[in-house]
């Protein structure tokens, strides 16, 4: 094993052993936490993009409507449909 590799072993060690030592509910708040970031950041990213370039077009609005639909489900009818094709009923 190269040294880089044993390095990120014990990290990955290190962490794993902080994080089973925080309580629950601290765990619970730091994935909630982790999770939103992880929703709001790309989300955000969009939409700055959009108001410096092409500000006329609401082209960041585009894929969160594919993914969740008007009705905020995860993936809309539209998504579903690319992704599972056309029902079969």
């Amino acid at each position: 094993m190269t040294e880089a590799n044993t390095r990120k072993n014990l990290l990955v060690s290190l962490l794993i052993a902080l994080w089973t030592r925080l309580p629950v509910v601290v765990q619970a708040i730091l994935t909630g936490l982790i999770l939103a970031a992880v929703g709001t950041i790309p989300w955000a990213l969009l939409v700055s993009t959009n108001a410096k370039h092409w500000s006329a077009i609401p082209w960041s609005v585009v894929p969160p409507l594919f993914i969740f639909g008007s009705s905020g489900d995860l993936f809309g009818s539209v998504g579903k449909l690319v992704i599972l094709g056309p029902s079969r009923s």
